[in-house]
């Protein structure tokens, strides 16, 4: 089989282009479920019943079964997603970062290929500018970006790959799905026949394993899409 020309990457942005410390993701963690708690519990009071904090956890825990999504199960409890990225600070997580030349040279590569790089992240707006504003890559993203502040439907959600698909318009399989989450940035992507590429995690994708890569990092992409070693 020829290999198919990748014309367009949709690139997420937290855990794929950088990493949270431990501790980040640890806070983002209690904060979610200190959301969680506190608006089950608060809604219950309202009834005139009494929920414990075991007990609510137990209710939010039932609601990710069903539904298999952290944001999905907020948005199903009646709590606002946006609570998840009031930790970390991404300001000081910004400070962080710095300008990563060998990512920047990458996508200018990448660029003079003829390939385009759209940005999908269920980040804030604000939040992506200064995260890729530190890794000096902002400016190597077509506009708009597709954040949570676009108000669109969430990943994983097909309709965000969709809308990246109409922007040409694009063949499924001229566009490659960057991410290192299978059920939120590579499953979705897979359903609409795109290329997909895990950045530190391993999947198989069932779909179409032909158009499937496991990248170790994120600048092994330039291998897969030009070839290059």
């Amino acid at each position: 089989m020829t290999k198919p020309k990748i014309k367009a990457g949709i690139i997420d942005l937290d855990g794929t282009l950088y990493q949270l410390t431990p501790a980040q993701k640890t806070r983002r963690t209690i904060r979610i479920k200190s959301a969680v708690l506190e608006t089950l519990i608060s809604k219950y009071s309202r009834r005139k019943k009494t929920l414990t904090p075991e007990d609510a956890y137990k209710v939010y825990k039932t609601e990710y079964e069903k539904v298999g999504d952290t944001i999905r199960t907020l948005i199903s409890l009646g709590i606002d997603p946006e609570e998840a990225w009031r930790i970390p600070n991404y300001p000081q997580v910004a400070q962080r970062l710095k300008p990563d030349k060998r990512l920047r040279n990458m996508f200018k590569e990448l660029n003079s290929a003829g390939m385009l790089l759209y940005l999908l992240t269920s980040n804030r707006e604000d939040n992506a500018k200064l995260l890729l504003t530190a890794l000096d890559v902002a400016d190597m993203f077509e506009l708009p970006w597709y954040t949570s502040s676009n108000g669109g439907p969430w990943k994983p959600d097909e309709q965000p790959f969709k809308y990246f698909l109409n922007q040409k318009p694009y063949k499924s399989h001229e566009v490659i799905s960057v991410g290192n989450s299978v059920r939120r940035d590579l499953q979705p992507a897979a359903n609409l026949g795109m290329c997909t590429a895990a950045v530190n995690s391993e999947w198989n994708n069932p779909e179409n394993p032909d158009r499937h890569h496991n990248l170790k990092d994120i600048y092994q992409l330039e291998e897969i899409v030009l070839g290059k070693k």
